[in-house]
């Protein structure tokens, strides 16, 4: 520093002239002291009084520096410090942001295991009722199959019974027939009265109509000339009564005037037989265990999706 202030002094004494370019210092000094305005009368007085007062500034400037630079670190300090402490609370109000997130989800998953037991036990009960209902499909299933093979049995014993009804009637109509002709020739009674008129109730007048019609009225009751003559005797005359008494002659045997009993007409042919549909081809429900259709995407009864049990393999990319 000193050998600045020289060579200043050295410019100012030989004509006045300052450095092109003076050290700070030097400005420093030229402000406090005004060296300008200082005559060049005595430049030696000058320098030891500008060394005297460097010394003591120097000293004042030493110890203000040493301040300044403490000062300096200390508010370095403390601005480190209040960084660190913005940055600690940005990270803390981070921080809880994300644990009272953690503990919302907690909450949350708290919450849906509980609503989890919930609908398993409301799944179970489901279930339970589900195979409830299917216990009682499948009863009901088992009570429709008995029922359709009771009524099978009783059409068929109906049928059964008609059948044997019929094939009785065969023999019944032909003797009838042959009981009114003989009260109708010999005795001149009427016919028997027929089945629907005595047992209006169970037998209708259409019943063996179709295998068996009925003949005409006067078709039935044409009179037999021929069999009335020779069945009826003529009447004795007043002059038998005059006559003397003899013995009678006797009585020719009169022959068989009397119609063979017509034969039974042949039966008529039943009803068609009947052709049972040939039933779909079926298989048992995976859920419910029912019967249903072979390809039926869903069971009707318990509306199960219904899977093959051999799926069909993909085929091969050659």
């Amino acid at each position: 520093m000193f050998r600045y202030i020289e060579t200043f002094v050295d410019d100012m004494t030989r004509g006045g002239k300052t450095l092109s370019r003076p050290p700070l210092v030097i400005n420093q000094l030229i402000a406090m002291f005004d060296l300008k305005k200082i005559r060049l009368a005595a430049p030696f007085a000058v320098v030891t009084d500008i060394e005297r007062k460097l010394c003591t500034t120097g000293r004042e400037d030493n110890i203000n520096l040493s301040k300044m630079l403490n000062m300096e670190e200390h508010q370095r300090n403390i601005m480190a410090k209040l960084h660190a402490l913005k940055e600690i609370r940005a990270k803390t109000i981070e921080l809880e942001k994300l644990k009272a997130k953690i503990v919302e989800e907690v909450e949350a998953k708290e919450k849906e295991e509980k609503c989890l037991s919930e609908y398993k036990q409301e799944m179970d009960l489901l279930m339970q009722e589900k195979m409830s209902h299917v216990e009682e499909l499948r009863q009901i299933h088992a009570d429709i199959n008995a029922m359709e093979n009771v009524i099978k049995k009783a059409e068929e014993a109906k049928t059964r019974s008609l059948d044997r009804a019929k094939r009785i009637h065969e023999e019944y109509r032909p003797l009838k027939d042959d009981i009114d002709r003989m009260r109708r020739d010999y005795l001149g009674l009427e016919r028997l009265p027929e089945l629907h008129e005595q047992e209006g109730d169970l037998i209708t007048p259409d019943l063996f109509a179709k295998s068996y019609p009925e003949k005409s009225f006067k078709e039935t009751w044409r009179p037999d000339v021929a069999v009335m003559s020779g069945f009826l005797h003529p009447l004795p005359s007043t002059s038998a009564f005059m006559a003397p008494l003899h013995p009678p002659p006797l009585p020719l045997p009169m022959p068989s005037t009397s119609k063979a009993p017509d034969p039974p007409l042949p039966p008529l042919p039943g009803p068609p037989p009947t052709f049972r549909q040939q039933p779909p081809p079926m298989k048992s429900c995976l859920s419910c265990h029912q019967q249903i259709h072979r390809n039926a995407p869903i069971c009707p009864l318990c509306k199960a999706k219904s899977r093959s049990r051999n799926p069909k393999k993909p085929k091969k990319k050659d």
